[in-house]
């Protein structure tokens, strides 16, 4: 069986309630939001990636931050 490097694990979407502790699921994770007080998040560990998801975000989402993680 192959071994997976960093570029090939999937990013990962997820959504949990404020005070939740992040999962730290990639390197970096960007975060926001939403009215109701959850927090949407996505992982990934490529930097433009998460700069360009961030902007996204900023569109619908409050507090967006890009976290990095040590994986």
């Amino acid at each position: 069986m192959e071994e997976q490097t960093l570029s090939d694990r999937p990013t990962q979407l997820g959504i949990r309630a404020r005070g939740e502790p992040s999962p730290r699921l990639r390197k970096y994770e960007v975060s926001g939001e939403d009215e109701e007080g959850f927090i949407h998040s996505f992982h990934t560990d490529d930097m433009q990636q998460a700069l360009d998801i961030a902007e996204i975000m900023r569109e619908d989402l409050a507090r967006v931050r890009i976290d990095s993680h040590d994986t």
